[in-house]
């Protein structure tokens, strides 16, 4: 969500991302966390794997 730490409310971003309530472009590539150039559940996958630690 921009504030500099990765936590749960990037989690509700990405999922809002995901199924379309916003916008990706708005975040300048920061909502494709996994790199592949599309922001989609693997996004969200990597983006809980970054808040457990994993």
């Amino acid at each position: 969500d921009g504030n500099g730490t990765v936590d749960i409310s990037d989690a509700n971003l990405l999922i809002n991302i995901v199924l379309g309530k916003e916008s990706a472009s708005k975040y300048n590539g920061r909502a494709d966390v996994d790199g592949n150039g599309i922001v989609d559940v693997s996004d969200i996958n990597a983006g809980l794997n970054i808040i457990l630690g994993k």
